[in-house]
């Protein structure tokens, strides 16, 4: 992997800082280049040599996120552990409740979505023989996965947005017990 300069990567840091300042009060979609640019201190000409719109500084934003999340979380589980590593997630979920509302706000119907289907995919299906694995196509893999990393979404944008009191552990419990049972 190449390493940027260090100018480059302050650069975008500003960007990056200035954008999330700005999303507290607004959208993506709302944020003009000129505005970021002013907010970052920044001219437009360096902006478009690392970006082309507002959106595309998100994005590197997210992806920074989910390659810092993805570290946290990147073991496979097993149906014993799965109450502390859901109590893990929602934790870091809190903990970074700010950014992952902004995520979540400015999100298309894939973006962030795609995160939870990743980790569910990658820690509960890969290297392991369950029923998911042996018994369906990929085709049906996928669209399981595309289900439950869709009601992880859900779970976790209706907690934060709605201000339900629940802990961490108390979400775990109700996702593991969720999961558990045959509710469809």
């Amino acid at each position: 992997m190449v390493q940027e300069n260090q100018r480059i990567t302050l650069t975008k840091r500003l960007l990056k800082e200035a954008l999330l300042r700005l999303l507290r009060t607004s959208t993506v979609d709302k944020v003009s280049i000129t505005q970021l640019c002013s907010e970052a201190s920044v001219n437009r000409g360096t902006f478009y040599r690392h970006y082309e719109y507002p959106r595309d500084v998100l994005l590197d934003i997210e992806k920074d996120f989910l390659e810092y999340m993805s570290k946290q979380f990147d073991y496979a589980v097993s149906p014993a552990d799965k109450q502390q590593y859901f109590e893990n997630m929602f934790g870091f979920m809190l903990e970074h409740a700010d950014l992952i509302k902004i995520f979540i706000k400015n999100a298309s119907d894939d973006d962030f979505p795609k995160m939870f289907e990743k980790l569910y995919s990658h820690n509960f299906l890969k290297g392991r023989q369950n029923h998911i694995s042996n018994d369906f196509d990929e085709d049906s893999r996928f669209l399981l996965t595309s289900f439950y990393a869709g009601g992880i979404y859900f779970f976790l944008k209706f907690w934060l947005f709605h201000d339900i009191e629940k802990t961490p552990k108390e979400l775990a419990a109700l996702f593991v017990e969720i999961s558990n049972k045959d509710f469809i």
